[in-house]
C-alpha cells in the first residue's frame, strides 16, 4: 500500500492542504468548547455515573456529526477532479491495476477522517477522570466512528466515481448521508405504535452509526421494547456489506475505461482563399 503512487499522492494532497488543516482546526476546537462548557462546575468527584456516560455520549454524537459534514468535500470530488482537470485518463495508461487505484483514492477519501477521530482522542479521554465509562465502550465507540469514517469515505468516492461533476456528487453525497444516518429513525418515530413492524423498523435504524454509539452508551435504550439490543453487531455487519457494496460500484465505474477523446481538427485557412 506505501508503495502505491496513488495512496503517496492522495495523502499528501489531502493532508498538506488549508482546508484539511482549517477543518481540522475547526473539529478539534469545537469539540474542546464543548468539553469544556459541558464540564461540572462542582469538579470531578461530584459528577456521577449518569453524568458522565452524558458527556460521552454528547461528545460522540458530536464528531459523527463533524465526520458527516466534513467527509464530502474530501471523498465526493476525488473522481469527479480528475476528470474535471483532464487527468483521470492518465491512470489508465499506467500500470495500476483497478484495485490499487480503488486503495489509492479510498486512502485519500478516509485518511483525513481518521486523522480527525485520532484528534478526538484526548478529549475523548477526558471521560475517564469523571468515571462511569469503561475502556470496552470506549474502544467500541471509537470503532464505530473509525467504521463510520471509512464509509462515508467509500461512499463519497461511489459518488464520485457514477457522477460527471464534483457538485452533483457533493449533493447526492450529503442526500446520501443524510438518508444513512437520519431518514432511517424515522419509521420507529413516526409509528412507534406499530407493532408488527418493530422489528423491520429497528433494523433500518441499525444502519445509522448514531443508533450503535447510544447503544454503547445508554443501558435503558438497549433494554427498552423494540430497541437496540445488538445494535453494535448489527451495525457492524450492515457496514461490511455496505462498504463490499460501493466497493463494487467504485471498481465496476474505474474498470470501465474513458472514452478516448477525439481531438478537433481546426479548419486549415487557404492562404489564396481571401477572408470576409
Amino acid at each position: 500500500m506505501i508503495g502505491n503512487p496513488v495512496v503517496v499522492k492522495e495523502l499528501v494532497s489531502v493532508l498538506r492542504s488549508r482546508g484539511a488543516a482549517v477543518l481540522a482546526g475547526l473539529f478539534v476546537g469545537a469539540l474542546s468548547v464543548l468539553a469544556f462548557g459541558m464540564w461540572p462546575e462542582a469538579g470531578i468527584n461530584p459528577a456521577g455515573a449518569m453524568y458522565s456516560r452524558l458527556f460521552f455520549t454528547v461528545l460522540l454524537v458530536a464528531q459523527m456529526v463533524m465526520l458527516a459534514l466534513f467527509s464530502p468535500p474530501f471523498s465526493a470530488t476525488s473522481i469527479t477532479y480528475e476528470r474535471e482537470t483532464n487527468t483521470w485518463e492518465m491512470l489508465y495508461y499506467s500500470r495500476l491495476r483497478a484495485d490499487e487505484i480503488l486503495v489509492g483514492k479510498l486512502a485519500g477519501a478516509a485518511a483525513f477522517l481518521l486523522v480527525l477521530v485520532a484528534l478526538s482522542l484526548p478529549v475523548g479521554g477526558v471521560c475517564f477522570l469523571l468515571g462511569g465509562v469503561s475502556v470496552r465502550e470506549m474502544f467500541l465507540a471509537y470503532l464505530v466512528l473509525v467504521a463510520a469514517g471509512v464509509t462515508f469515505g467509500l461512499l463519497g468516492l461511489a459518488w464520485s466515481a457514477l457522477m460527471k461533476s464534483s457538485f452533483s456528487a457533493l449533493i447526492a453525497t450529503y442526500i446520501s448521508l443524510l438518508v444513512l444516518c437520519g431518514a432511517v429513525h424515522m419509521p420507529m418515530l413516526l409509528l412507534p405504535g406499530w407493532r408488527g413492524g418493530q422489528g423491520l423498523m429497528h433494523s433500518l435504524r441499525c444502519l445509522s452509526p448514531f443508533t450503535a454509539l447510544v447503544a454503547i452508551t445508554k443501558d435503558e435504550f438497549r433494554r427498552s421494547p423494540g430497541g437496540s439490543e445488538g445494535a453494535v453487531a448489527r451495525y457492524f455487519l450492515y457496514t461490511l456489506v455496505l462498504v463490499a457494496v460501493l466497493s463494487a460500484i467504485v471498481l465496476w465505474r474505474i474498470m470501465m475505461r474513458p472514452k478516448p477523446r477525439v481531438a478537433r481538427r481546426d479548419r486549415v485557412i487557404d492562404e489564396t482563399t481571401p477572408l470576409l
